[in-house]
This record gives structure tokens, C-alpha cells and sequence, in this order.
């Protein structure tokens, strides 16, 4: 993740390739994927201990997922746009939505 802040942050503005928003895409569907893994470990074995490593993953998940979410506007769409300002403002929102 950090890699991708110094890439958004230092590099020049490169053309945009399928490769990049597939590599967005494929991420977030892995994110999602252990999430929903988890929470059916969680459903199956309903101890605290469970709860506990299952809650954590999902946290740390989710922070993923929020990340590679704002980059897939950043790159989505045309810098210093509108949509891309109202893409990041949503993206915004909803990791504070998913914090309370």
C-alpha cells in the first residue's frame, strides 16, 4: 500500500491500461472474498475467540479494500474532474460510514 501512496504521490501521470484497473478490481474481489470467508468461519464456530480473529481479519480487510478502492477512483477517472472528485468524496464517505 505504500507503494501505491509513493507511486499516486511521486511518479508522473501515466497512460491508464486495463492492467491497472483489472489489478484494482482483482484486489477488491479478493478482499471481499476473504471477508465473506470469514464471516461464514465466524457463522460456523460462534465462540468468542472466533469473533475476535474473525472481527480483526475483517478490519484489516476492510482497510485494504477502502485503499484499493480510492486508488480505482484516483485512476479511474480524469484528473482533477468532477467525477473523480464526487468518486473520492463516496469513497470517503463510506469508510467513515463503515467506521461508526
Amino acid at each position: 500500500t505504500s507503494w501505491q501512496i509513493r507511486k499516486v504521490i511521486a511518479h508522473k501521470e501515466e497512460t491508464l491500461q486495463w492492467s491497472h484497473l483489472r489489478g484494482h478490481v482483482l484486489n477488491l474481489i479478493v478482499g471481499l472474498m476473504c471477508g465473506s470467508a470469514a464471516l461464514t468461519i465466524e457463522g460456523m464456530w460462534p465462540s468468542m475467540a472466533v469473533h475476535f480473529f474473525t472481527r480483526f481479519a475483517q478490519g484489516f480487510l476492510g482497510a485494504f479494500l477502502f485503499f484499493f478502492s480510492f486508488f480505482l477512483s484516483i485512476e479511474l477517472f480524469q484528473a482533477r474532474s468532477f467525477q473523480q472528485r464526487i468518486a473520492l468524496t463516496m469513497s470517503t464517505m463510506s469508510l467513515h460510514c463503515a467506521e461508526v
